[in-house]
């Protein structure tokens, strides 16, 4: 599954069901889910 983080700005793929972006180590509400819907913003 893809995510946004909402802290750095990158987006990256992860299978962890509680993922921690690898760059600034942000997780649960600073990540968003990237979607077919909403990846045209990210």
């Amino acid at each position: 599954m893809k995510y946004y983080c909402k802290v750095c700005g990158i987006t990256f793929e992860s299978d962890d069901p509680n993922p921690i972006c690898p760059v600034c180590g942000a997780s649960g509400d600073d990540l968003e889910v990237v979607t077919e819907e909403n990846k045209e913003e990210k």
